[in-house]
């Protein structure tokens, strides 16, 4: 069983993930996928859309980063749990393989 200091560390670096919205490129790959386009916007993109427009109201406005919508929250918490999941999936995979190697030798 993993360190129990990892895990706690783990969690809340999703946490903060999560509200800054920075995705990792797993999460992103599935989430686009999922969207079938983009995921949310990153924000370097979003500054890129700010310096492009003139307006010095407009580019305020849209250099804050949107806020992650509650579907969107909910979205990325179902795609970190796939993930989680399908690495749990592979652990045991590799398991069962072990064994019967050494099933196979013995």
């Amino acid at each position: 069983m993993r360190n129990w200091y990892w895990t706690k560390l783990r969690e809340a670096k999703a946490r903060a993930r999560l509200t800054r919205m920075r995705l990792t490129t797993q999460e992103s790959k599935i989430m686009k996928r999922e969207k079938g386009g983009q995921a949310i916007m990153s924000k370097k993109e979003t500054r890129e859309k700010a310096s492009r427009i003139k307006e010095p109201n407009e580019k305020r406005r849209s250099l804050k980063v949107a806020p992650l919508e509650r579907n969107e929250k909910f979205r990325l918490a179902r795609v970190q749990r796939q993930i989680a999941v399908s690495r749990m999936e592979g652990r045991m995979r590799r398991k069962k393989i072990t064994m019967a190697m050494i099933m196979r030798t013995v």
